[in-house]
């Protein structure tokens, strides 16, 4: 089993509605890929949300994802959660 993270920057305003969204949007788009590329079997993704009105401590920020795609990870496979 092999794992990679990537982080994925907005800028901008969204509502939490809005982050859902866009993770369930991504989640749906690899889903179809693994589909389109059999040879990818097994592919999932787990995203971890976290935001801030000012990013003041980048590593803090990037932390809460961390723990927030653990949780996710923890849930099943093709989940996300929003750090608190």
């Amino acid at each position: 089993m092999c794992g990679d993270e990537f982080v994925c920057a907005l800028e901008g305003r969204a509502t939490d509605a809005e982050l859902v969204d866009y993770a369930k949007e991504f989640l749906a788009e690899l889903t179809h890929l693994v589909e389109e590329y059999q040879n990818f079997e097994g592919i999932s993704a787990s995203i971890g949300i976290a935001y801030t009105e000012a990013i003041d401590d980048v590593d803090i920020l990037l932390k809460k994802s961390d723990v927030a795609m653990y949780e996710a990870k923890n849930s099943g496979k093709a989940a996300y959660r929003i750090a608190k």
